[in-house]
């Protein structure tokens, strides 16, 4: 900003934005605190859940293939026939669950291998580049390993309850398989939602270079001023603000009613994968464009006008026509990260409610990975001028993950999602004593399943004729 701010004060200036917008932030937090619900933190919910999983991944419920599975499992130490025998059989859901699980921590902590090596270890440059790019190749390897293993069992859990009559011996609550069973039914949500958090990274990485070798300039005078690059990624919050209003104030009521968590997910990724595929294909048309001509010296000799950003050739394109990506990616956050939160508020025990915002927050950490796997793998095809690179690779592979997603989103996902009513009756038929089918009581002679938090209708958003 040349004209508000001198280049010497520039970096000052950006960082004295962010620390204003974070102490509005804070401003407006506490001036809503007066409307806050003050709950004390339960850990039993927790505790039952944990519990829960663990006798459902330890117990040798059912027969057949789960059966045979712990039964070869003992083969394993009896030479390569016995490894062979072992792998050959499926691994029940409770196994596959914690082999996921594993393969996510140790994604998470793989990725930490690169900042620890080149802030505490100081690793030589060389070594460290290469650190960088086996520890992105492992983390892409061990996230599929990951979703293979997770994505089927967390689609209807009832491997949780591992049976009345071995409930009952395990001492296993049904309360806890009930919160467990709810809070693993948002994980295939959250898997499909890494591919949208990866394809919203490229809005500061590869879009902003597009960005800068497009016509940055207020006028056509070759000597204009040209506006920075990264103004343009304003519209990305600023859409926000404008979109959330306008959807719940009009744009729903108009509906007749908010549509369902998945609806919204569905529109919302469905806005990611049109950014992206209009990023791809602005690409290869900003490239066929001719660069701008400008005099270059005194002699009236012809060049390539460069950016003032990055030093590279502009094209005849204006920077507007890169509006359109920011807005839609936008507008996709704006439909998907409150029906995140609704998810995982109320679709969830009281207790678990942290917990599953800290898995909302980890797969934008998985998607991060997964854009950092995107890079590396084109890392050749993107060079410092992109006419003569090719940028759009890692844009089609975004678009080629999010139509992947969407797809199995709108197939897999959504039709199997239940609410929490229908939770509650499938763990009512799991959980029965005798030919009489009552519902199975805890200690207190309670219903395991009553809901003990406020009525569910209050928490549940207005559906219209979705």
């Amino acid at each position: 900003m040349p004209p508000l701010v001198p280049p010497s004060h520039s970096y000052f200036a950006g960082f004295a934005l962010s620390a204003a917008a974070m102490l509005l932030a804070l401003v407006i937090f506490l001036s809503g605190s007066r409307y806050y619900r003050d709950q004390k933190p339960d850990m039993s919910a927790l505790r039952r859940c944990i519990n829960a999983v663990r006798i459902a991944v330890t117990t040798p419920a059912g027969s057949g293939r789960e059966c045979l599975w712990w039964r070869t499992l003992g083969l394993g130490w009896r030479g390569v026939s016995g490894v062979l025998r072992t792998l050959a059989v499926l691994p029940p859901p409770g196994v596959r669950f914690f082999l996921g699980l594993a393969c996510c921590a140790l994604a998470f902590l793989v990725s930490l291998a690169h900042p620890i090596a080149h802030l505490v270890l100081a690793v030589p440059g060389g070594a460290l580049q290469e650190l960088a790019q086996a520890s992105v190749l492992l983390c892409g390897i061990l996230l599929v390993a990951a979703v293979l293993l997770l994505f089927p069992v967390t689609l209807r859990p009832v491997w949780l309850a591992v049976g009345p009559s071995s409930a009952q011996e395990s001492c296993q609550d049904p309360r806890g398989v009930k919160d467990a069973y709810d809070m693993v039914r948002c994980l295939p949500t959250a898997m499909v939602l890494t591919a949208m958090w990866a394809a919203q990274g490229f809005g500061d990485g590869i879009n902003q270079n597009i960005l800068q070798q497009t016509d940055m300039r207020l006028w056509s005078a070759c000597d204009a001023q040209q506006i920075p690059g990264p103004m343009i990624s304003l519209l990305d919050p600023l859409v926000c603000l404008a979109s959330i209003p306008v959807l719940e104030s009009k744009v729903y009521p108009m509906c007749g009613g908010r549509p369902p968590i998945m609806t919204r997910i569905t529109y919302g990724i469905a806005c990611a994968l049109a950014s992206v595929s209009y990023t791809c294909f602005f690409e290869q048309y900003r490239k066929s464009a001719p660069v701008i001509q400008c005099p270059t010296g005194p002699g009236s000799e012809m060049g390539p006008l460069l950016g003032d950003t990055g030093a590279q050739p502009l094209s005849q394109i204006s920077f507007m026509w890169m509006a359109p990506p920011y807005m839609l990616m936008s507008i996709g956050q704006s439909l998907i990260s409150p029906a995140c939160y609704e998810l995982y508020y109320c679709e969830v025990a009281a207790g678990l409610r942290s917990m599953c915002f800290a898995v909302n927050m980890l797969t934008w950490s998985f998607g991060a990975m997964l854009e950092s796997l995107i890079y590396r793998f084109w890392a050749h095809d993107i060079t410092n001028d992109l006419n003569n690179g090719h940028a759009e690779f890692p844009q089609f592979t975004a678009a080629a993950l999010l139509a992947v997603a969407l797809t199995a989103h709108v197939n897999i996902v959504a039709p199997r999602f239940q609410s929490l009513e229908e939770t509650s009756v499938t763990m009512r038929s799991l959980f029965t004593q005798g030919p009489e089918q009552e519902p199975f009581l805890d200690g207190q002679d309670n219903e395991a399943f009553a809901e003990a938090d406020e009525d569910l209708t209050s928490r549940k958003s207005p559906r219209g004729p979705w």
